[in-house]
C-alpha cells in the first residue's frame, strides 16, 4: 500500500461534501494508484483501509462502527476477484465499472455476490 489514508483526508471530504446525517453516507473506496488502471489491491490492503475509515469516523464524529455508514470497493471489481472484496469485514458492497458494461461478466458478479451474501452475514 503506497500512503494509508489520515484521518485529515476523511474529515476533508466529510467537511467538503457538508455531511451532515451519516445514516446515507456510503463511501466508494478505490486506491488512488488503482484508478483507471486495472490493477487492484490485495483484500488485506482494503481492510485496512476500511479499519482506518471506520476508526477516524468514529474518533471525529462518534460513529457507532457499520451501523451509520456503508463503505463500497470500486476498484476493477471483475468476476476473479469479487468474492475476495465482498469477504472484507467492513465492507458492503462492490462498484462494478467498466465490467458492467458487459451483460454476461455482470451477471456472473452478481451470481457470485449472491453466493457469498448466502453463506454470510454482512
Amino acid at each position: 500500500m503506497e500512503k494509508a489514508i489520515e484521518e485529515g483526508e476523511i474529515q476533508g471530504v466529510v467537511d467538503l461534501y457538508l455531511v451532515k446525517d451519516f445514516k446515507e453516507l456510503i463511501i466508494l473506496y478505490e486506491p488512488v494508484w488503482a484508478l483507471g488502471t486495472g490493477q487492484t489491491p490485495r483484500p488485506e490492503e482494503v481492510e485496512e483501509v476500511v479499519k482506518i475509515i471506520y476508526k477516524a469516523l468514529q474518533n471525529l464524529y462518534q460513529l457507532d462502527k457499520q451501523k451509520k455508514i456503508r463503505i463500497v470497493y470500486a476498484g476493477s471489481v471483475a468476476p476473479s476477484n469479487v468474492e475476495k472484496y465482498i469477504k472484507i469485514p467492513g465492507i458492503n458492497g462492490v462498484a462494478v465499472g467498466t465490467a458492467s458494461l458487459q451483460a454476461e461478466i455482470m451477471a456472473e458478479i452478481i451470481h457470485k455476490v449472491e453466493n457469498v451474501a448466502k453463506r454470510q452475514t454482512f
